[in-house]
């Protein structure tokens, strides 16, 4: 008797490996065999991955086990499990952030190059107002453009629809656009507001008829798959999405206000000095503040 496990990555076989059937068994016998009659029968069957260079791809396993007389006894497919390469995923993570960066420096740099020197000024410094067709191609796409484009990448990949399994893996690659970082205070404060309880029933809506959903009002129900695999994908509770995304958001927006703040009292400190030409800018900081 003999068995043999097979591994595809993508569309590339990594492993074929072929070994003899009795030491895959874990029965009450200490070999595996023989193999009684009507009795409990369970494979334990664990391998290493070889290296590869695939970025991404779904991992597919069979097993399949051959009696002496060479004939089919057991054949088994695993469901796909994504894969993606640690050297990818840091390539796929910080080069899209690396451009996003380099385009908010790009336009912070073409506002100094195209507004004149009379019109310096921190509401044209922040926005396309007055700016030139010419000026305008140095800023375009810009920094929230690029914001947008990554935070669509991370919505298709939270679509209930029949992704492969390493989609998920490559969307959450772009989780940052959404302020999505996975820390442990966040998820302390997530178990203080959604307790895990055991005895709590999920079910799927998708096997569950509309009859049993309004007969069973105490389960919970989780439709469809998307959002949970891109949840378990950023390494973060499904809960803890949204208040992830908040509570980063309060943070940055405390982090503006506490500039625009320090930026308000050096105008007012220079206006002291130099009234004509500072003093006009204090509303502007001001409304540009509130507008922010």
């Amino acid at each position: 008797s003999s068995a043999r496990t097979e591994v595809v990555i993508g569309f590339n076989a990594v492993m074929d490996q072929r070994q003899r059937l009795c030491p895959t068994l874990n029965n009450s016998n200490s070999n595996g065999c023989p193999i009684e009659a009507n009795s409990n029968v369970s494979i334990q069957q664990s391998f290493t991955l070889p290296e590869t260079s695939l970025p991404l791809g779904n991992i597919i396993t069979r097993y399949s086990t051959l009696t002496a007389d060479s004939e089919d006894w057991i054949c088994i497919t695993m469901a796909p499990v994504g894969y993606q390469n640690p050297t990818w995923k840091i390539v796929f993570t910080y080069v899209p952030a690396a451009i996003t960066i380099f385009a908010a420096l790009v336009s912070f740099f073409a506002s100094f190059a195209t507004v004149s020197e009379a019109e310096h000024d921190v509401f044209l410094f922040t926005s396309n107002y007055a700016m030139l067709p010419a000026a305008l191609r140095l800023k375009s796409p810009g920094f929230f453009d690029l914001i947008y484009y990554a935070q669509f990448i991370v919505l298709s990949g939270q679509l209930n629809l029949n992704y492969p399994e390493f989609y998920q893996l490559f969307v959450s690659n772009f989780a940052w656009s959404f302020l999505l970082f996975p820390t442990q205070w966040l998820r302390n404060i997530n178990a203080s507001i959604f307790p895990y309880k055991p005895e709590q029933q999920v079910e799927d809506v998708m096997a569950v008829t509309l009859l049993d959903q309004q007969q069973n009002t105490s389960s919970v129900i989780v439709q469809g798959q998307g959002l949970a695999k891109f949840a378990n994908a950023v390494d973060m509770d499904v809960n803890n999405l949204f208040l992830a995304s908040f509570i980063f958001m309060l943070i940055i927006l405390a982090g503006c206000l506490f500039l625009c703040f320090v930026i308000w009292m050096v105008v007012q400190i220079l206006s002291w000095r130099a009234p004509h030409r500072y003093a006009a800018q204090t509303p502007k900081i001001i409304n540009f503040t509130i507008g922010t």
